[in-house]
């Protein structure tokens, strides 16, 4: 894989949450928080050279960065409102001639680095500005975005502290060449293994319980949730105020011309 030398996976990382504050920190498998399994998880498969976790220059985030390094994982300390710009200057810290960046959040412990890297094969066959993974499961897929069409929205984007909801700049249609990666999987979308209340939480330990170790696959999970009494989560709390700002004053006032194309 020569285009993982050319990739960075940021695991974009904050303690502060609307909902459920420190989710990262809580425990999830066995003694292991939920950052601690996502970042396992992932340099199982990915080198450490490649994985950097972005989180903000606020002391409350200093926990996060004890543990990246624990586990020998580089970090980035950026802005906490204009998240665009710590994805890439933490991508940058790690290869400054980067072409890809995987976006990863931290709220997603059982992000699968199988489907990413399948997702990461596609993403660089068909030189794509932008790839989603639509058939994967919420709280199992990534983002990957090229260098490129990130530094533009960087520049391009009116209000950079709405970079929150940075998909939804990702899938505005202004001349980016976007793929779908769908693999051998398809799943109802509504299923959902993102952390992002309590209900969400208690959910996500229970599921954990059923699991002999925290690198449990996307296939092994879901023949777990077949064959046990545990009922498929379902996600009832997409970004309301996402879609809002979408609907309204959320486009970019420019067009994207894409090398790829």
């Amino acid at each position: 894989m020569d285009y993982l030398q050319s990739s960075v996976f940021v695991i974009v990382c904050r303690s502060q949450s609307n909902r459920l504050p420190n989710k990262c920190y809580l425990p999830i498998f066995n003694n292991l928080s939920v950052l601690e399994v996502l970042l396992s998880r992932l340099s199982r498969y990915i080198p450490n050279s490649r994985i950097i976790v972005a989180t903000t220059s606020s002391p409350s985030d200093d926990k996060i960065c004890e543990i990246a390094t624990d586990l020998s994982i580089p970090f980035y300390r950026g802005s906490s409102i204009n998240v665009l710009d710590r994805i890439i200057n933490a991508a940058l810290l790690i290869d400054s001639s980067v072409q890809h960046i995987i976006r990863i959040t931290a709220d997603n412990p059982l992000t699968d680095p199988f489907h990413t890297l399948a997702a990461l094969d596609h993403h660089y066959h068909y030189q794509s500005d932008y790839t989603d993974m639509p058939t994967v499961p919420v709280g199992c897929k990534s983002e990957i975005i090229s260098y490129e069409f990130a530094s533009f929205l960087l520049k391009s984007i009116e209000d950079l502290s709405l970079t929150e909801y940075l998909t939804f700049f990702l899938r505005q249609d202004i001349g980016q060449k976007i793929e779908h990666y769908t693999g051998s999987i398809s799943v109802p979308n509504t299923l959902n293994f993102t952390l992002d209340t309590q209900a969400d939480y208690d959910y996500l330990l229970s599921l954990f319980s059923l699991f002999s170790s925290p690198f449990t696959t996307l296939s092994t999970i879901l023949r777990i949730l077949e064959s046990s009494s545990l009922s498929k989560h379902e996600n009832m709390h997409d970004s309301n105020n996402a879609i809002a700002l979408l609907q309204n004053d959320f486009f970019i006032k420019a067009n994207f011309e894409s090398k790829s194309l």
